[in-house]
């Protein structure tokens, strides 16, 4: 750490030590293809053609890159390789066009967009006609399409069926995410909760049959013409030829026009269920590094239950996570910016795919760097860094280790003889010890018990206090005994039983959201089915609950069929207002809101878990998350939680919310780690332990020059604020001096308190949450005026700093020198020994002071209200 030391300035005395011993942290910154396709002899072409029924999907061909003879002109020569995407193209109806990508392969493992370079020629115009990088059906039959670059050359096989005959419009497959694209149905136009100017459509268009009744039956019909197709007010209003609050949408020679112009002529049809459902969509070309500044076209493809696939880059919605990394416009274009890495989003109807664009850094990493590796957690974050031409920064100091080992793992700060003995150790595997050691002690479960009571929204107004009382204390002994992670889950989730002998059942018990109809405060299965997403699954579905997630795979069904695995929960007894028992009850009928159908209970991915009307539809859920094919998103889930435990952030941010369109910032990384646990048994120390003994975590916070500017790629230690409990507790050791909170024993610690409704000014100033939702964000580590006031001069700690039975005056009254207290102090705060000048600062302090206490008093204080002290680093 970088340490900055200045002299006592003017009036206040204590102002200026908070100065003198102001260690100041650098922060490092602002966190801030298929194959070619083989060539086929055109008579096998034709004969396929025969064979096969123009509506039967013809079996892909492979694609091969194949040196063209030589022209005459000679083609200057291209290294590399070409490919052209998609490897078969079905049209199918008049001007039916799709999208073609060629991608240059280059020998040093890079990928250029080559849609512009390359020229594309179809060996039957007439069929299948080329034009501006697309390919167009005009007859019936097959072409082949032949990519070249130079020397370089690609080909593709299109099939054009349907030409000639009526194409039906589908409202649900067409017309919807017309108006989604155009805006018509977005959160700020009429897909808002009461709609815009008396007309109102679903958002995005996740309810086809509500929208269908508002275009057509609302306004006594008045929306459309069947007779006059082009003079309803539902094309009027968005051409601006009628007032619009809107402006103009479109105009008439856009696509948007004729798909809404074409579906009201053939006499605007409704929903049809049998029209061909959206199985799955992919976005082209995929994955890649990009240059800053470099431009990539994608292609969106939509793929059908009938097993056709189309080009939708037209109707789809793109997003980019970040656009300082990359910028996508409306037609799906890519501009590449800063160094960093981002996902690309494309929506189209409820299936959303992604793509990852990185930038490196234009610098060159020193390989050299890279060489010191502990375990698989490095070769990960390091592959990801070496990608990025990002160095790691060098290991941290012992003493910064060691500080950090105990915050992290227990929430506390080392003790000054702790931290003396750690010092003096030359055993080369100390550091392992000291992870080793810290796992096994109590205070690792009070860290862990306190994250798990944030997210299950532990109020005593929620559920009673002794209730709080008891499931946090059931949560610490479940961490101390280090029970795997799988069954502390399944004990709580499936829980049942009496309320006062098996703790566990109290996770049901919150009058928060009631459940209607349930025995005293038992949580509305809702409710339920959001925390476990959320807290098990790192999954946010609560915007699913009145609309199809904006974001995420995630539909309106989806939300209700998994809250439906939990409706059985309800209460039983006496017991008032918490019931004495918590059982799952027959029946536990959830209707879809919108439709009223009855829900069946079906896990985020649509598993049938075949659960009997008598049985606890709970264990058959535990089973598919724990065993099953939810177990990947359960194990990335706690470890995600954490990685950002140990490094202030998450693989992936928010850490709770892991989605595909939220990817990880490091996925080989999640992998590894996932796939760690669930192979040593879901073993939380485990895990914890392989992240504190990687080369990773025991990098200095300290940046270099050229990671400087990395929040998101673990080249160096982030530094963070200490979270409010454990500020609070680190104040009180250094000092000697235990908080007193109401109704709690002398000498509890903050972090072991299960009632945020408890008075603390401290423990609010420094940002405890206050347990209304299951999100991490809830806590805040941002500082404030409020937090340099209650340090620089709050009652509290002007308390214990004077405080005779405290640290100081036992030290004061031990040694009558003051250079072994000066020592006593920075280990017991720093985990270090002073430096040659911060003892001599230290002592010409004491020497200024009305007295020696005062002057100890407050060079204690400056140390406490140093970033030193208040930062994890």
């Amino acid at each position: 750490m970088e340490k900055i030391i200045e002299l006592p300035l003017l009036i206040l005395r204590r102002v200026a030590l908070a100065a003198l011993f102001s260690l100041v942290v650098s922060a490092g910154g602002a966190k801030a293809a298929p194959p070619n396709a083989a060539v086929i002899p055109p008579k096998s072409v034709q004969t396929a053609e025969k064979k096969a029924p123009a509506t039967q999907p013809l079996k892909p061909v492979p694609a091969v890159s194949k040196p063209l003879p030589a022209p005459l002109k000679k083609p200057e020569p291209v290294k590399g390789k070409l490919e052209v995407s998609p490897a078969r193209v079905d049209l199918n109806g008049s001007a039916a066009r799709h999208r073609l990508l060629a991608m240059l392969s280059l020998p040093d493992g890079a990928r250029e967009d080559a849609s512009s370079k390359v020229v594309f020629t179809s060996s039957q115009p007439q069929i299948a006609e080329i034009k501006d990088q697309h390919i167009i059906a005009r007859q019936n039959g097959s072409a082949t399409v032949t990519a070249r670059l130079g020397t370089l050359s690609a080909q593709i096989y299109v099939y054009v069926t349907g030409v000639g005959q009526s194409r039906a419009i589908s409202f649900e497959n067409d017309v919807v995410p017309t108006m989604a694209r155009v805006g018509c149905s977005s959160g700020a136009c009429h897909g808002a909760n009461s709609g815009k100017g008396g007309f109102k459509l679903s958002l995005r268009g996740y309810a086809p049959e509500l929208d269908y009744v508002s275009i057509t039956r609302q306004l006594r019909g008045r929306r459309i013409s069947r007779e006059a197709p082009e003079k309803s007010l539902f094309l009027r209003k968005p051409l601006l030829e009628t007032a619009h609050g809107g402006g103009r949408v479109f105009t008439k020679d856009s696509a948007a026009h004729a798909t809404l112009l074409g579906w009201l002529r053939q006499g605007a049809a409704g929903v049809d269920p049998k029209t061909p459902r959206l199985t799955s969509l992919s976005l082209l070309p995929g994955d890649r590094i990009y240059k800053a500044n470099e431009t990539q076209q994608t292609v969106v493809r939509a793929t059908f239950s009938d097993g056709r696939s189309e080009d939708v880059t037209e109707q789809a919605l793109f997003r980019s996570n970040d656009e300082a990394v990359a910028k996508v416009s409306e037609a799906g274009k890519i501009v590449a910016g800063a160094p960093g890495a981002t996902a690309i989003q494309a929506k189209y109807m409820d299936k959303l795919a992604v793509l990852r664009v990185t930038v490196p850094f234009p610098q060159k990493a020193d390989a050299s760097l890279f060489k010191t590796r502990n375990n698989y957690v490095d070769d990960a974050v390091y592959a990801k860094l070496q990608q990025l031409n990002l160095e790691p920064s060098g290991p941290a100091s012992d003493a910064d280790f060691m500080r950090r080992v105990y915050i992290d793992a227990l929430g506390t700060l080392p003790t000054a003889a702790e931290a003396r003995a750690f010092l003096e150790n030359q055993k080369p595997d100390k550091r392992d010890k000291i992870v080793d050691e810290v796992l096994s002690r109590p205070e690792f479960a009070s860290v862990w018990a306190l994250k798990f009571a944030d997210l299950f929204l532990m109020r005593k107004e929620h559920m009673q206090r002794k209730n709080t009382i008891a499931l946090q204390q059931w949560m610490t002994n479940q961490v101390r005994e280090n029970r795997p992670w799988d069954k502390i889950a399944a004990d709580l989730i499936t829980a049942s039983g009496s309320t006062e002998e098996k703790p566990e059942t109290l996770w049901y018990i919150s009058r928060q959201q009631g459940k209607p109809g349930g025995r005293g405060w038992i949580r509305h299965h809702e409710l339920t089915g959001e925390i476990v997403s959320q807290v098990f699954l790192g999954t946010r579905i609560g915007c699913a609950k009145c609309h199809n997630h904006p974001t995420e795979k995630y539909t309106q069904n989806d939300y209700y069929h998994f809250a439906a695995l939990f409706a059985q929960v309800n209460g039983d007894g006496e017991g008032d207002p918490v019931p004495a028992r918590i059982l799952p009850k027959d029946g536990g009928e959830v209707r879809h809101p919108r439709t009223n159908q009855i829900m069946a209970p079906q896990p985020l991915d649509g598993t049938d878990l075949k659960v009997p009307d008598k049985e606890d539809r709970r264990v058959k859920f535990m089973q598919w998350m724990t065993e099953g094919a939810g177990r990947e998103a359960f194990a990335r889930n706690i470890v995600n939680r954490i990685w950002a435990r140990l490094f202030g952030a998450g693989i992936v941010e928010p850490v709770d919310d892991l989605r595909s369109t939220n990817p990880p910032r490091n996925e080989p990384l999640m992998n590894a780690l996932a796939k760690d646990l669930i192979e040593h048994k879901y073993d939380l120390k485990y895990i914890t332990s392989v992240m504190m003994k990687s080369r990773t975590y025991q990098s200095s916070s300290t940046p270099t020059k050229t990671n400087r500017v990395d929040t998101q790629f673990f080249s160096h230690y982030p530094i963070r604020r200490l979270p409010a409990e454990e500020l609070v507790d680190a104040v009180a050791q250094v000092t000697g001096v235990p908080d007193r909170f109401a109704t709690y024993p002398l000498g509890t610690r903050a972090i072991e308190l299960t009632d945020v409704e408890l008075g603390s000014a401290s423990l609010d100033t420094f940002g405890r949450p206050i347990r209304i939702a299951p999100l991490d964000c809830e806590r805040s580590n941002a500082p404030s005026m409020s937090q340099a006031l209650e340090l620089f001069n709050g009652d509290g700690l002007q308390g214990k700093l004077k405080n005779g039975e405290g640290r100081l005056a036992q030290l004061l009254k031990t040694h009558k020198e003051n250079e072994p207290v000066i020592e006593e102090l920075f280990l017991a705060t720093f985990s270090r020994r002073p430096t040659l000048v911060e003892t001599a600062a230290a002592l010409q302090a004491i020497k200024t002071a009305p007295n020696r206490d005062e002057g100890m008093q407050d060079v204690l204080w400056a140390l406490i209200n140093s970033k030193e002290f208040m930062f994890n680093h």
